[in-house]
């Protein structure tokens, strides 16, 4: 029997952020650990196999998630393996997992950010997997993997009990330090890495150029994301100037326009990373074709390899999300953060693009106008400076890869 690794991560949710994780795992996977084959479980094998042409099964997340068929059964199935001292186990498909661990060489849970307390259904079903691992006597390896946020009380009544079990946590930013040694986790565990994103080499898909291929010399990138409070590393904080849906809607519509009546010729490249964006990022196409004098494209479910290849096309990222700025940094292009979440503030920061960061719920089309010029007024120097930032972000994602061949002694 050939060696494996069981992978499971943030895949088939929709998500064409973590899509990009797992190709720069995938990338990993074939040039440091080609001897091993891969299990890949997904929550959806259907967009996983059209998204990145690799075959997987449900995963458990999937199996036990609350909403679908079946899912009551298969927790009293685990409740009773649990009770029998890990001995019965009911479910045929569970079954079938356990045994597909117990014939892989390693765990590995890939990124993103879907490793707290915000996601519990998630959450449990990662303990079901660790609970196998334990007793296949697996090693778990977190690889690249936001960690946290989480509440005292999930670190207190679960979290501890199962961050003991993993033999190798890579975590890609600094808050998940700090969480991880509040759950107890020992330094010789831990490992500050990077996003396996940010490994991603320069491509140009034939399909994406086919159909949006440059028709002017200024491309700039839009991801925008449903309204929100930006998250803190304590929660979401209090709403800044902009209050409402529409405000946020028609201010950042209105900063887009006034940025291409000051550079004309401007193509704006829609780009949504989630499906559930798409909604939001419509709405504002819409609004800046209107006038009619705005150039804009809309890309609707790329591929990954055509969502990688349109983030890095472009001269300019303004994106509420993290992975459309990840991207853009891998070909040395700037970005303009429209920001949610501290974890993309502190990628910002770590590129060197700190100045460029604006709080999704407190801005104002001036500020966004202005950053944006200054940006493309500078986007050699800027891109000089990502270029220089990104190879000390590409070593430290390189250490997720050496987390897994420390455990597998490859």
């Amino acid at each position: 029997m050939g060696k494996s690794i069981y992978v499971v991560g943030g895949w088939g949710y929709g998500n064409k952020g973590d899509n990009a994780i797992f190709e720069g795992m995938l990338q990993t996977f074939r040039g440091r650990f080609s001897d091993y084959k891969l299990c890949v479980t997904s929550f959806s094998p259907r967009e996983t196999k059209e998204q990145h042409d690799v075959d997987s099964i449900n995963s458990i997340h999937r199996l036990l998630a609350i909403r679908r068929p079946l899912s009551i059964f298969r927790w009293m199935a685990v409740y009773i393996w649990r009770m029998s001292g890990f001995r019965i186990m009911l479910s045929p498909v569970l079954l079938r997992h356990i045994k597909l661990i117990k014939q892989s060489s390693a765990v590995v849970m890939g990124g993103g950010g879907y490793f707290n307390d915000e996601w519990p259904d998630m959450l449990r079903a990662l303990y079901v997997v660790v609970d196998i691992a334990k007793i296949t006597d697996k090693p778990v390896v977190v690889y690249g993997q936001t960690v946290g946020p989480f509440s005292e009380k999930t670190i207190n009544s679960s979290l501890k009990h199962y961050l003991k079990e993993f033999s190798r946590i890579a975590y890609r930013d600094v808050q998940s330090q700090k969480v991880l040694k509040n759950a107890g986790v020992p330094e010789s565990k831990m490992v500050l890495s990077a996003d396996e994103a940010n490994l991603l080499s320069v491509r140009t898909s034939s399909a994406f150029a086919n159909q949006f291929g440059k028709t002017a010399d200024l491309v700039i990138g839009v991801m925008i994301q449903k309204f929100r409070p930006h998250l803190g590393v304590h929660g979401p904080t209090a709403l800044g100037r902009v209050k409402t849906k529409q405000q946020y809607l028609t201010e950042f519509s209105q900063a887009l326009l006034n940025i291409s009546s000051a550079n004309p010729g401007t193509e704006y490249l829609f780009i949504p990373s989630t499906t559930w964006d798409e909604a939001t990022c419509k709405e504002v196409f819409d609004e800046v074709r209107r006038t009619g004098a705005v150039k804009a494209k809309f890309l609707s479910n790329p591929t990954a390899d055509q969502f990688i290849a349109a983030c890095q096309s472009v001269e300019l990222m303004i994106s509420t999300n993290m992975h459309p700025v990840i991207l853009a940094a891998t070909a040395d292009k700037p970005s303009l953060a429209i920001s949610y979440h501290y974890k993309l503030d502190d990628f910002m920061k770590s590129i060197g693009l700190g100045d460029f960061v604006v709080r999704i719920d407190d801005f104002c089309v001036d500020e966004i106008v202005s950053l944006a010029e200054r940006a493309l007024s500078k986007r050699k120097e800027l891109g000089e400076e990502i270029s220089s930032r990104t190879r000390e972000i590409k070593a430290l994602a390189n250490k997720n890869g050496d987390s897994l061949k420390s455990v597998l002694g490859a």
